[in-house]
């Protein structure tokens, strides 16, 4: 009886030394092991990385450019275009000489005044915007926002206002204050009438924005940006 026990913890003994030394033994390689499945993983994804090396850079959205549309007079619109998604410089540039994208803006200059019937004066900033998304050739670019251009369209914003005493008598074209402007969202979603806002830059609340197109000062002297 003595014997079997005896035998017993011995192999007892035995499994608890070869437990020991595969604890060791794991231990001692468990880092080299997953430093080398690391180096593996990343060689594989770097294999499989379809990226085009010029989208390979740090990336944010970009500013493509002011497109000035206007009729023979000088008076119309200035539309700013951006990038719909994040984009490297390297990738910008590339948009940038896309002949589509290139033709598009020549067509919207050209078309937009014979459209409008010669000029722009008197045209509503959202019948042009919804005339503008027409030349939206490629997804890569967007309308940021739309001003107003033009001596006398932009100083169709200047003048009594019947709630502002002190009323502005002329737009300053170095702040551009108080003319007519909408953003994307305008742009895009306000496509009916009742969702239309109009927005004067640089203007306090209340008066920075309205539901039509209002032909007066939105800013007093007093608040003139200098």
């Amino acid at each position: 009886m003595n014997q079997m026990n005896l035998k017993k913890n011995r192999n007892q003994m035995k499994n608890n030394d070869n437990t020991q030394v595969w604890i060791i033994l794991i231990a001692r390689f468990f880092v080299p092991i997953m430093v080398v499945l690391g180096v593996i993983i990343i060689c594989l994804k770097d294999c499989a990385d379809t990226t085009d090396p010029i989208d390979d850079a740090w990336k944010k959205v970009e500013h493509l450019c002011n497109l000035h549309v206007t009729d023979s007079t000088g008076e119309g619109f200035r539309v700013s275009y951006v990038t719909s998604k994040a984009v490297t410089p390297a990738r910008l540039k590339e948009i940038e000489s896309r002949k589509p994208i290139q033709e598009a803006m020549e067509r919207l200059q050209k078309e937009a005044p014979e459209h409008f019937g010669g000029s722009l004066l008197e045209v509503d900033i959202y019948d042009f915007a919804a005339f503008a998304r027409k030349y939206d050739v490629d997804p890569i670019i967007e309308i940021h926002c739309i001003f107003v251009e033009g001596h006398d369209k932009c100083n169709l914003y200047a003048g009594p206002n019947p709630d502002i005493p002190d009323s502005a008598g002329y737009i300053d074209l170095n702040t551009e204050q108080g003319v007519l402007w909408i953003d994307h969202n305008d742009v895009y979603y306000s496509t009916l009438p009742e969702e239309r806002v109009y927005r004067y830059w640089k203007c306090e609340f209340p008066y920075d924005t309205s539901e039509k197109d209002e032909r007066f000062a939105h800013f007093s002297k007093s608040q003139r940006v200098r």
